[in-house]
């Protein structure tokens, strides 16, 4: 029987169960058990805590070319989303009255100020099926 060799976390001190590679790309995305590709990257993480912020230095500029385009496209939508973070959410979604994950959203992007709160399932109904 073959034995899983432990390797410890440097920052929990906890037990990763499978080996963490040294590379990120070396990573299997799709592996069989998802578990297990999830408990890989954490264990990756935790011994390179620094590489996300190195990474987003390094790429800024090329992370910013999305962000950018998009304001482009949509400059209504970026106009209606910095108007109406001053709008508090009601305490229920006006659709369901459901009370968890309330949303904003715009019926109409010409107005930015008429805002409703909608759950995150009735939002995305909303976006989606009209």
């Amino acid at each position: 029987m073959t034995e899983i060799k432990k390797y410890i976390s440097p920052l929990t001190g906890k037990p990763c169960k499978s080996k963490p590679t040294k590379i990120l790309s070396e990573i299997k995305r799709h592996s069989e058990n998802s578990q297990d590709y999830r408990k890989q990257l954490r264990c990756w993480r935790e011994q390179n805590p620094n590489y996300s912020s190195t990474y987003k230095k390094e790429h800024r500029e090329k992370n910013r070319l999305p962000n950018k385009k998009y304001q482009k496209l949509y400059p209504e939508k970026i106009k209606s989303h910095v108007l109406s973070r001053k709008i508090p959410l009601k305490s229920h979604c006006e659709k369901c009255n459901t009370t968890e994950n309330l949303q904003k959203h715009h019926p109409d992007y010409s107005k930015p100020l008429e805002v409703i709160t909608l759950c995150r399932k009735c939002h995305i109904e909303a976006h989606y099926l009209g």
